[in-house]
């Protein structure tokens, strides 16, 4: 499993798990896990959102 974060289509970064994840996006790790939530993701893509991918 890994992790990627966009912001609209724009790529920002990857990471292994949420700690990481969180560290490269400057937000908590609640904060990081939040944004992978498909309720968030519904709401529009003006914000970072994370999504899960499975190897």
């Amino acid at each position: 499993m890994f992790l990627a974060a966009y912001r609209g289509d724009a790529f920002i970064c990857l990471a292994d798990n949420y700690e990481e994840m969180a560290k490269k996006l400057g937000v908590s790790v609640r904060t990081a896990k939040w944004l992978g939530y498909k309720s968030v993701h519904s709401r529009g893509n003006r914000r970072k959102l994370v999504y899960e991918y499975e190897d």
